[in-house]
């Protein structure tokens, strides 16, 4: 048997209840802070010292360069997906296996369709936003 709510459980599911919206969002005006839950707080950063890599981009062009070290790291990942399928192939090739190899090699198709989309991801976000030469992807 699961033991009965308190007084507590009771008001504090209340309290949860009446932070919602309509639309099933919590409103974030609301007057109780959640009980564990740490605030944010702004870190004092000294003049001419900047916690950015580059303090001159905008907080979009600072995404973007995050967004693109991603990418080109999950292009470098199905790159490594794609050497290992290869390989694969020419073990089951080696073997004789033709159902490996069929396998392998629509898995290898897969992952270039997917290198293919990684790359017109990187090639969009390069002319939407400023990409700096040392973070720009060599095709």
């Amino acid at each position: 048997m699961t033991p009965a709510p308190t007084e507590a459980h009771r008001s504090q599911g209340a309290r949860v209840a009446a932070e919602r919206r309509l639309n099933g969002t919590f409103d974030r005006n609301a007057s109780s802070p959640r009980l564990g839950t740490p605030h944010a707080r702004a870190v004092p950063v000294p003049q001419g010292k900047s916690s950015s890599p580059n303090p001159a981009a905008t907080p979009d062009d600072r995404q973007a360069e995050y967004f693109l070290r991603l990418l080109i790291q999950s292009r470098q990942a199905i790159e490594q997906r794609i050497d290992a399928h290869q390989k694969a192939i020419a073990a089951a090739e080696a073997c004789g296996n033709l159902h490996d190899v069929r396998r392998h090699r629509q898995l290898t198709l897969t992952a270039e369709q997917d290198r293919r989309t990684v790359a017109d991801l990187i090639d969009n976000l390069g002319r939407r936003f400023r990409v700096p030469p040392r973070v720009r992807p060599v095709r």
